[in-house]
């Protein structure tokens, strides 16, 4: 189980000593497994399950693959996924995947935080158009 760190601003501060290694499931690679499915099964039913979870899946991922447990998570490299709206050198740099929010109206959703700045939104108008494009052409053929 590998998964980006969750981080609010600057990208890099969880690379700093002492920051929290959050795991977030907003960017994970796993692989498939019935066994694992069927553990997952077995810690929600069972009193290992946490309590009041905010983010349900996130939360079981995190227990499940929690650093003191037996199948720790690995934190995926910044230049695989990012998760923040002020992401211009990330973008420049070749993130391979950006975590934001970047689609109209998003600055009025409860989670700002995410929210991509006006070049960001701007790029992915850019590859929504270009994309539509690609598939409206497809169509003619």
């Amino acid at each position: 189980m590998s998964a980006s760190a969750d981080t609010y601003g600057d990208q890099t501060e969880w690379e700093k000593p002492g920051h929290e290694n959050y795991f977030c499931a907003c960017f994970m690679l796993l692989a498939p497994s019935e066994v694992l499915f069927n553990y997952y099964l077995y810690v929600l039913a069972g009193g290992d399950a946490l309590k009041n979870a905010a983010y349900p899946e996130q939360d079981l991922l995190i227990w499940v693959h929690r650093e003191n447990g037996q199948m720790p998570w690995r934190r995926i490299p910044i230049e695989w996924s990012a998760n923040d709206g002020e992401m211009n050198d990330e973008i420049e740099g070749g993130v391979k995947s950006l975590h934001v929010k970047a689609w109209e109206g998003a600055m009025q959703t409860k989670e700002v935080g995410n929210a991509a700045n006006e070049k960001t939104r701007k790029m992915w108008r850019e590859l929504i158009k270009e994309m539509e494009e690609y598939y409206r052409l497809g169509s003619l053929t």
